[in-house]
């Protein structure tokens, strides 16, 4: 289940959900703010007064501040995950099916009408993510693989993500850094650079032993916190800035860079003028001149 709003404009909402018989649904609100649904002639004043919608009301239109979209595109695979997006004004789900995978269901002008496409993944996936400032579909693959894919593009993913040795239950996107978390049923967890498409960082977690849990994943971007959760346990990995710690081998930066094969050393040059000389195998710095930059 997944509920949206419209942070300019909080009236319009979309409340959708799938089901075990593959079917999603999405209840649209014109009027939020005011009232979900309308209230029934028959209902009693009190305002704290339990209401009860019947499903088929929805379906017919009778309440006129929201209406229903629906599809059955999934055909009878179990929906495990629903979100609906504004950038790309479309659901997408996802089934453990090879067969339409992920649904994109793109909204139509009048917005009570769907368009479908979807994307085959061979057997299936766990779970996915969005990122409208990428473009990009993370999904998590039964497959150990974790597969990037452009929304509009459904003949092949634009990237494969390798290296898990397990199945992958849950990705997030670290957007601002163009990372992406993964973490597989084996408990590692990865994060990898999107751009270059590998793996910078892998971290086997000491959670429970047991092989039986549910995995829910989420990640605040802004905090830099990432929670995981195992049953009834909850784990917080919270990300340091350890630049300090860094090594540096300039004060500023480097303008020139020279390798010499015979000596097997690479000299560098930085804006201050200062030169170092260092041998390839070990990395040290042995060496260390510098040149005062006098006017002839």
């Amino acid at each position: 289940m997944d509920y949206w709003y419209d942070p300019f404009d909080p009236k319009d909402s979309i409340l959708s959900f799938g089901d075990i018989t593959g079917k999603v649904q999405a209840i649209a609100f014109t009027a939020a703010v005011i009232s979900l649904f309308e209230r029934p002639a028959n209902a009693c004043d009190d305002e704290e007064a339990t209401m009860t919608i019947d499903w088929a009301e929805l379906v017919s239109g009778c309440h006129k501040c929201c209406h229903v979209l629906q599809h059955t595109t999934h055909h009878g695979d179990w929906v495990r995950q629903v979100t609906y997006n504004a950038s790309l004004d479309a659901f997408i789900s996802s089934t453990m099916s090879s067969t339409n995978t992920v649904v994109l269901a793109w909204r139509e002008k009048s917005k009570k009408l769907l368009k479908m496409t979807s994307f085959n993944i061979a057997q299936g996936i766990h779970a996915f993510d969005y990122h409208s400032r990428l473009n990009l579909i993370a999904t998590a693959g039964i497959n150990n693989k974790v597969c990037l894919w452009n929304p509009y593009v459904l003949s092949k993913p634009v990237g494969v993500l390798w290296g898990h040795s397990a199945s992958v239950i849950a990705v997030q996107f670290f957007a601002e850094r163009k990372q992406l978390f993964s973490f597989s049923r084996d408990k590692v967890l990865r994060l990898w650079d999107i751009q270059h498409q590998l793996s910078i960082q892998r971290i086997a977690c000491s959670f429970p032993k047991s092989q039986d849990f549910r995995c829910l994943f989420h990640f605040d971007e802004t905090h830099g916190r990432l929670f995981i959760s195992f049953n009834n346990q909850l784990a917080l990995l919270a990300i340091k800035n350890e630049a300090s710690k860094r090594v540096k081998s300039h004060l500023k930066a480097v303008s020139c860079v020279l390798y010499n094969s015979h000596l097997k050393q690479v000299k560098t040059l930085s804006s201050l003028l200062l030169s170092r000389r260092f041998p390839t195998v070990s990395g040290a710095f042995p060496q260390l001149d510098r040149k005062q930059n006098q006017r002839q």
